[in-house]
């Protein structure tokens, strides 16, 4: 079976004859690099069609599944250099935490000569924010699926200088020899107790979410979530709102115009995310075809608003 490769403007880059109409998309990545050694297969993507009928070469789909006959063409593109999602992760978080401790050693090229001694709100705060990005750091690294395989490398600095600014950012000003801390006492105390109940339910459900990927057995099976904690906050992402609200205890317990925006940046992101992501499952569980239907006063991730 022959199959001619083009690029975008239709020229041909390859015609490749040692195909079988049932190859799957996998192992046709695999022969084409083995033809074209730089386009590693997370880097391809394939395409037959144009316009409408345009169709993309999943992978897991064989060649005759997606209606791909002796002399047909394909279109290719390259991605670029990739990187795998458990990488980005992992990178992106484990700036912030370095970043952070920077700040928090008080360095003179930052502070220049310190002789006052950090408040114990300043060492607090310390101890929450690396505990905080140190678990998000070992979550990608041991519990997180992701659905896709890769990304483009951009993304490593798009996402990196996003936590890794926020993390100079907010520990510049906390760290600050000058930072005048809450003197409610109280206050910090609730902040702490929110601040650690968010976090132990943020990381419950990330178990929990990833038992209900494996239970399919591939990893990427999709299962309504439900159970204590999602009956409690009646939203579809008690993740994103548990992790809104160590940003709101953050803020009441060491305040800063740099941990406002942080707070702000993140829950914006976590809504679009969560409305998305809340519409899916409103589609995908509709009580037809056997599926469960998804409950009607559920909201996206704010409890009774959103």
């Amino acid at each position: 079976m022959k199959v001619t490769v083009t690029n975008r403007r239709g020229e041909t880059i390859i015609v490749l004859d040692d195909l079988t109409p049932q190859m799957t998309v996998d192992e046709f990545k695999e022969v084409f690099h083995s033809h074209l050694n730089k386009f590693y297969p997370s880097r391809q993507r394939f395409t037959k069609g144009d316009g409408k009928e345009k169709v993309v070469l999943r992978n897991g789909s064989t060649l005759v599944e997606l209606g791909i006959v002796d002399g047909d063409s394909v279109q290719f593109k390259d991605l670029g250099h990739q990187i795998t999602w458990r990488t980005l992760y992992m990178f992106e978080y484990a700036g912030p935490i370095i970043f952070y401790l920077l700040t928090y050693l008080r360095p003179s090229f930052l502070y220049g000569d310190v002789t006052t001694e950090m408040h114990p709100h300043q060492h607090i705060a310390f101890y929450c924010w690396t505990f905080h990005f140190l678990k998000r750091f070992l979550e990608s690294a041991f519990v997180h699926i992701f659905s896709g395989d890769t990304l483009g490398l951009f993304f490593l600095f798009k996402n990196s200088s996003y936590y890794w600014g926020f993390g100079l950012f907010i520990g510049y000003f906390t760290n600050h020899p000058l930072y005048t801390p809450i003197s409610n006492e109280l206050l910090i105390n609730i902040g702490l107790v929110i601040f650690v109940v968010s976090e132990l339910g943020n990381g419950y459900i990330h178990l929990y979410l990833r038992s209900l990927r494996t239970s399919g057995g591939n990893g990427k099976a999709r299962v309504m979530p439900k159970g204590f904690l999602y009956t409690i906050t009646n939203v579809s992402f008690p993740n994103y709102f548990f992790e809104m609200m160590v940003w709101v205890a953050w803020n009441m317990m060491f305040f800063s115009f740099a941990g406002v925006l942080f707070f702000i940046a993140g829950t914006g992101q976590m809504l679009a995310w969560g409305i998305k992501k809340h519409k899916r499952y409103r589609r995908m569980f509709n009580g037809e075809n056997g599926t469960e239907k998804y409950p009607s006063s559920r909201k996206a991730m704010i409890p009774f608003i959103l």
